[in-house]
């Protein structure tokens, strides 16, 4: 008992050096940092480089992206765009710092102080982590601000203080470390004790704040913020005077004050949720400390409790804490709710994308930045190589209207461009006759959103001499004074057939180009990504044809020519995911943690069968694992296929893997996870493939209607079908033009760049 007043009497003084610390913080003047940040957004995976720097501020979501040099790429592209762009970078420095499933064998609490070396790896990896976007970005200042994970104690923790319930065995990360936390409180730890959670609390605010000082230290004093999961569960600074702290399910805050976290020189601000709170889990403590706060403007309806004008109104509070919002969208089918954003049409399902791009067009942000980038595609076609004095050559010049009138809040009008001008200038030595071509300026009228339109001209050669670098320029202008010019220099420009198209939505159409074959009947493949696509259909002009059944993942549906369907099989992840996402021809060598590579869910259905075929070798006592987990709805089964197969050499093993039955509603999705069994030792993933046991089948009899044809010039056309957009707003499906005369493109699916 005296060892357990020694550690109650810690944790006061604690608290007490705390509110003196915040006591002469208050002194500090924040007036002036409201909307300092201004407009955020979420960055994830597949966002244009536009999408995010017409924003004020966007996240740099470790964890979520990788640190390579696409990523740096990509945010340089942001700042070249926009010079004035801040970003929070949000590190993720924890995975695989821990033995525990049930975080992903991420770093908790307790492998911080009781597992040896954790610490200084993850010091190490959060020092790598700033250091590397400091140093690669062209601008070092854009980083602004710093948060270590987000929606903490819940991404490394149970979180249990608002979810555990009296009678309940101890959270899954306290009865882990039950031996060590005993030998420190001195007794076995009992959530029912108040002493017992403030102790919790006082080990999280040390290991925040030695992970924030490494924070400041390694970004040379940057804004470091606490990014608190405020929407589920507060601090004890929302309780009342004389209110207990665990009330009678066993729930409580969590354990800590904002002032065991925010302090000078460690950490410098906190995070709002709007609807959930947030004036007492948020702007009374930001006030009472001083500190700044940033907020999240939530677009799914599913994620507020507030109508979307009244959200707007929290997140733009003006207070002189409130230094920005940052918005969070997600595909979403939100048809008929009470609290939907005011653009949604209960017709119509809404991308992440067009959704950042409402928001962002309703409240005026970045439409300057819009006004300069927003513009038509424009290529050359033509092919003057071994022109003589007299000879003529077919110059085109294709322009392309890619502007999605979600830019400007679903106003198409807006999206067109009007009164669009093309001039030829054409080089000395060359001319356009009047007699046989148009003139050099042609006055095309208004291009509304995926329209497409070209100009031709006939160029003749008027001099013998011989050819010098060709220069064709063509100025295309619109919406009274924008242009942009093209200028090509080759003897042969074409625009390329043939080539893939990356499906996010219904509404998105694309252009067929055929400036150089004759008019002909194709094929097509109809490639689904993730998730299965349900009666998709092509159409372009008078033509429509559509595949009256469901198309999964690890099917192609070629279609073409004419009235002809057939079904192949192709391995149910893409060659990048196959090759373990790794260049290296000889694989990739894991010889740290236990989970090791997971792939993306994909969908499939019951009683399917497969035939997985894996390639690696090991070393040292390591060697393969790999589990399958299928769910659907709440229902989920697993199983362990291809363990300890590896040798010294490399080998392949192979085994049949079917889709068990699950009494859950909706879609079957599979999901694998490759291990180094044991954790010893090393073990080579080379690649992998998982292909249906099915032959390729006449499925003619599931069209209704026709495969155009592609002509001359162009063709434009557009994919639908009756899924839902894909939840993280990737591309569900790759549809792909092929000349079935030259060649059958089935054996070219895994070579696509992307699934």
């Amino acid at each position: 008992m005296k060892r357990m007043r020694r550690i109650i009497a810690s944790v006061t003084a604690v608290m007490i050096s705390c509110v003196v610390l915040s006591a002469s913080d208050e002194k500090k003047n924040t007036n002036g940092h409201y909307w300092e940040w201004g407009w955020g957004v979420y960055y994830g995976t597949l966002m244009e480089p536009l999408d995010i720097a017409r924003y004020d501020w966007s996240l740099i979501n470790l964890g979520s992206i990788p640190a390579n040099q696409k990523t740096l790429e990509l945010l340089n592209k942001v700042l070249e765009i926009n010079p004035q762009h801040k970003f929070l970078l949000r590190v993720w420095p924890i995975g695989g710092l821990s033995k525990l499933a049930e975080n992903r064998y991420q770093m908790t609490l307790f492998d911080y102080f009781y597992c040896e070396g954790i610490k200084e790896k993850l010091f190490q990896k959060t020092k790598e982590q700033i250091e590397y976007f400091i140093k690669g970005l062209s601008k070092p200042e854009s980083i602004d601000g710093i948060s270590f994970l987000e929606e903490l104690p819940a991404s490394m923790s149970s979180n249990s203080w608002n979810r555990w319930k009296i009678g309940k065995p101890l959270p899954w990360d306290i009865k882990a470390f039950e031996k060590e936390i005993e030998k420190e409180l001195g007794v076995p730890f009992d959530m029912m004790n108040p002493q017992h959670r403030l102790w919790w609390g006082k080990k999280y605010a040390e290991m925040l704040g030695d992970i924030h000082k490494v924070m400041k230290e390694a970004s040379g004093g940057k804004k470091v913020f606490y990014w608190q999961q405020i929407a589920m569960v507060g601090t004890l600074d929302e309780l009342k005077v004389g209110e207990p702290m665990i009330d009678k399910m066993g729930h409580s805050p969590v354990p800590i004050y904002y002032k065991d976290i925010v302090k000078p020189g460690f950490c410098d601000g906190i995070f709002g949720y709007p609807g959930n709170g947030m004036e007492e889990r948020c702007v009374i403590p930001a006030e009472k400390i001083n500190c700044l706060y940033f907020t999240q403007l939530s677009v799914p309806s599913f994620m507020r409790r507030l109508k979307w004008n009244d959200i707007l109104d929290s997140v733009t509070k003006k207070d002189p804490r409130n230094i920005g919002t940052f918005v969070y969208a997600q595909n979403e089918n939100a048809r008929g709710v009470w609290n939907a954003v005011p653009w949604r049409d209960n017709n119509k399902a809404y991308t992440k994308i067009s959704d950042y791009r409402m928001v962002g067009y309703f409240n005026k942000v970045g439409m300057k930045i819009l006004e300069k980038e927003l513009r038509p595609s424009v290529k050359f076609d033509y092919k003057i190589d071994g022109m003589k004095q007299g000879d003529f050559a077919h110059v085109f010049v294709q322009i392309f209207n890619p502007v999605n009138p979600s830019w400007y809040g679903g106003n198409a009008n807006e999206a067109t461009m009007k009164n669009l001008s093309v001039r030829l200038e054409v080089p000395e030595g060359y001319d356009l006759p009047q007699s046989n071509s148009a003139p050099p300026l042609l006055k095309l009228g208004d291009l509304k959103p995926y329209e497409c339109i070209a100009g031709d001209w006939w160029l003749r050669k008027t001099s013998d001499a011989p050819s010098q670098v060709v220069v064709l320029k063509a100025i295309v202008t619109w919406n009274k004074g924008r242009s942009i010019t093209l200028e090509a220099r080759k003897s042969n420009e074409e625009i390329a057939a043939f080539q893939p198209h990356y499906i996010i939505s219904n509404e998105e159409k694309w252009v067929e180009p055929a400036y150089r074959m004759p008019s002909f009947e194709p094929s097509v493949q109809i490639v689904p990504l993730s998730k299965e696509l349900i009666a998709p259909e092509l159409s372009s002009g008078y033509y429509n044809v559509k595949y009256n059944d469901v198309l999964y993942p690890d099917e192609v549906l070629v279609i073409g020519p004419g009235l002809k369907a057939e079904l192949h099989q192709k391995t149910l992840f893409s060659e990048k995911i196959c090759d373990f996402e790794s260049d290296n021809q000889d694989g990739t060598i894991y010889d740290k943690g236990y989970l090791v590579y997971r792939t993306p869910k994909v969908a499939t259905k019951a009683g399917k069968k497969y035939l997985f075929r894996l390639t690696g070798r090991a070393s040292d006592g390591g060697n393969s694992l790999v589990v399958i987990i299928f769910t659907c709805g709440k229902d989920k089964k697993e199983i362990s296929v291809l363990e300890n197969k590896f040798s010294s050499e490399t080998t392949t093993s192979e085994t049949e893997v079917s889709v068990p039955e699950l009494n859950g509603k909706g879609q079957i999705y599979m999901e694998m996870y490759f291990y180094r069994l044991n954790q010893k030792g090393s073990v080579t993933y080379k690649n992998f493939s998982f292909m249906a046991q099915e032959k390729p089948k006449d499925v003619s009899f599931k069209l209704q209607g026709r495969l155009g044809p592609l002509e001359k010039f162009f063709t434009i056309w557009q994919f639908r079908d009756n899924s839902e957009p894909d939840y993280h707003g990737k591309p569900k499906a790759i549809v792909k033009f092929f000349n079935p005369n030259e060649t059958n493109s089935i054996n070219d699916v895994r070579n696509l760049p992307y699934f």
